[in-house]
């Protein structure tokens, strides 16, 4: 009597096992983002070419405490955002969820450093990156979180640069 044939197990290959383990390490590296509440854009001057302060708030339900972490805000395409530099940029955090009482600025130049936010600002977007070494200067999980650009961005003693409406 002939041995019948056994269907294909692929249990018993290596080849699943290892697809299947690089598939969950590639998912662990994947960028991860999280959803805001409570985002507004205060803008000062609603004129059309004209340059304008913006305090944007919003509290984030996962904090930014890891040094690989970002905040990111794209604006629309119209916006010129080619005169803001960190000197025209106050990041701030609340002490809880409501957005309502003093915000405690956390420091901001060029390139993130120990202790020190990084805010660039490329195209339509800006950046701001966690420190370095993050510390205190680290944003909690439920916390409202403020930027201020333009003038009203007085930590940095700006030059006074601001966005332009489209």
């Amino acid at each position: 009597m002939p041995k019948a044939k056994r269907p294909y197990n692929p249990i018993h290959s290596p080849v699943p096992v290892l697809i299947m383990a690089v598939a969950v390490f590639m998912l662990a590296l994947a960028a991860r983002a999280t959803t805001v509440t409570g985002f507004s854009d205060l803008v000062s001057r609603l004129q059309i070419s004209t340059p304008a302060n913006h305090e944007i708030k919003f509290v984030t339900a996962t904090g930014v405490e890891a040094n690989t972490d970002t905040i990111t805000l794209t604006f629309e395409s119209n916006f010129d955002l080619s005169r803001i530099d960190p000197d025209d940029i106050d990041l701030g955090v609340d002490n809880d969820a409501v957005c309502d009482g003093t915000f405690t600025v956390r420091s901001a130049t060029n390139t993130p450093a120990a202790g020190v936010w990084g805010a660039a600002v490329s195209g339509q977007t800006l950046t701001l990156t966690a420190p370095s070494v993050v510390g205190i200067e680290g944003i909690p999980a439920n916390r409202c979180v403020r930027i201020l650009i333009g003038t009203n961005a007085t930590d940095n003693a700006g030059d006074g640069d601001q966005i332009i409406n489209p």
